[in-house]
């Protein structure tokens, strides 16, 4: 059986098999696992946390601009290390680091004396 993920999208972190998740709505990934969750399963918050963490560490600029345009608020006040990272280019298109910049600033985590390393 031939996989749907091809190998740069896969890794071995906690997590990495989920990043199809990011390609559904935040909304609807929510609502599907709130209404398929009980009272002893793991909480929601921390499993989406794992996924955005994947998304953020991978190789791959798919998930990386795709779990850029699904973070969570409070997602950006956890991650703000990482984002600050790609905004700074230290990985990332161009594309990502400025959606991880407008991110930082919507959060009040990005101030202009933020420079690029030379």
């Amino acid at each position: 059986m031939d996989s749907i993920l091809s190998r740069d999208q896969v890794s071995t972190e906690p997590g990495a098999i989920h990043l199809p998740l990011l390609e559904k709505s935040r909304d609807e990934v929510e609502s599907e696992a709130r209404w398929q969750l009980g009272p002893d399963d793991p909480d929601l918050a921390e499993a989406l946390r794992a996924v955005v963490h994947c998304g953020l560490m991978g190789q791959s600029e798919y998930w990386l601009s795709r779990t850029l345009a699904w973070m969570a608020a409070d997602e950006v006040v956890l991650f703000a290390g990482l984002l600050r990272e790609i905004a700074l280019g230290q990985r990332g298109s161009q594309a990502s680091q400025h959606a991880a910049k407008q991110l930082l600033k919507e959060s009040g985590l990005w101030s202009t004396g933020h420079r690029r390393p030379s």
